[in-house]
């Protein structure tokens, strides 16, 4: 690796997209202690399950060392959150010699619902939301470290703090069973099947899900678009109004959902969501976002086209189905996007790459 480009490497962890990092809350032998913080619990809802997390600190090291806990001033951003009324001096001094980590601890009802540890891959929460209580993220509290070879290369000491690189984009491929962290991009620039990502937080949205503007969805044989829904005939006539679909990655999710306003649009258009044996959904690519015409594009790329698609079915993949959501992201439910959540039965056909800073993603099927 380089100073301009440090990557980290987790094998056989694949993430699920929520907001915290969390584990297990439970007494059985583990080599730490949580230690109480200055964060009270907050009421959590993991698919239909709702229950309690606890926020804690606890010491953490990778096996990666270039992969550390974010320092301020040279001191663990988790311990400036700790409580100052710690249960045991042993405990406190644990904690002050390693570096810690904010992680939520759930109770036995989300522990059964999720079916065990998880870590977040959302990096950053709604600022000004009411939404939510704002816990630290685990994508925010990691930081990256340059290796010897290129702090040796440099010449010259650099505090501890100052080095500290953010991680920026990361990796999910399921083939392999793979996650990858970098503090830059992991998306060629000039990459044909990247696509841009929409932050939801200005509608309401109390993090910043990965979410991309569709171009359209077949569902079975029927195509769905933004167009065709205001043009269609719920009610008998054409709306004014054109609202967005919208597609989420959640590698939390097995299936297909589609948020509950999007359900009852499609119902009212008389299909029957409930029956759709398959789901195609295309996104304009970032070369079909410069402006170039269709046919320009065809001609110096020779490609039939600018859009890609992810698609799962019940007969070529086990984790397919499609259900209704009801989601409270929204602030106003009559002009908000329809949402489409994907979860694994599209994931693990291949793999996902996500450009936080820049809000970029590419999807390659394998």
């Amino acid at each position: 690796s380089t100073w301009s480009d440090l990557v980290a490497t987790i094998r056989d962890t694949l993430a699920s997209i929520l907001p915290d990092a969390i584990i297990l809350d439970s007494d059985g032998d583990v080599p730490f202690e949580f230690v109480e913080t200055s964060y009270g619990p907050t009421e959590e809802v993991y698919g239909s399950q709702s229950g309690s997390i606890r926020w804690m600190s606890a010491p953490i090291k990778f096996r990666d060392d270039s992969l550390v806990v974010a320092t301020s001033g040279g001191t663990s951003l988790s311990r400036a959150y700790t409580s100052q009324n710690q249960s045991s001096s042993a405990t406190a001094s644990a904690c002050t010699s390693s570096p810690s980590i904010i992680l939520g601890a759930m109770d036995d009802s989300l522990t059964r619902e999720s079916g065990g540890s998880l870590l977040g891959l959302v990096k950053r929460s709604n600022l000004i939301s009411t939404k939510i209580q704002r816990r630290p993220t685990f994508m925010e509290q990691m930081r990256f470290l340059p290796s010897e070879q290129d702090r040796g290369r440099t010449g010259q000491r650099i505090e501890s703090s100052s080095r500290e690189l953010d991680i920026a984009s990361f990796k999910l491929d399921y083939p392999n069973r793979e996650l990858t962290l970098s503090s830059t991009s992991l998306i060629a620039a000039d990459s044909p099947n990247a696509f841009s990502l929409v932050d939801l937080r200005p509608l309401g949205d109390f993090v910043e899900h990965y979410a991309c503007i569709v171009e359209k969805v077949m569902f079975d044989d029927v195509a769905v678009s933004s167009q065709t829904l205001r043009l269609g005939n719920a009610a008998g006539r054409a709306s004014s109004k054109t609202r967005d679909i919208v597609a989420v990655f959640d590698s939390g999710l097995t299936g297909c959902l589609l948020i509950k306003p999007f359900w009852d649009r499609l119902v009212a258009e008389g299909l029957d969501p409930s029956s759709f044996a398959s789901v195609e959904i295309w996104v304009k690519t970032a070369k079909d976002e410069k402006g170039q015409s269709r046919s320009q594009t065809r001609r110096k790329d020779k490609s039939p086209g600018r859009t890609a698609s992810i698609s799962s079915s019940s007969s070529t993949n086990r984790l397919f189905y499609v259900e209704p959501i009801s989601l409270d992201w929204f602030d106003d439910e009559e002009t908000a996007p329809f949402v489409i959540v994907m979860g694994q039965t599209f994931l693990t056909q291949g793999s996902l790459t996500v450009d936080i800073e820049d809000r970029r993603a590419a999807f390659q099927v394998v």
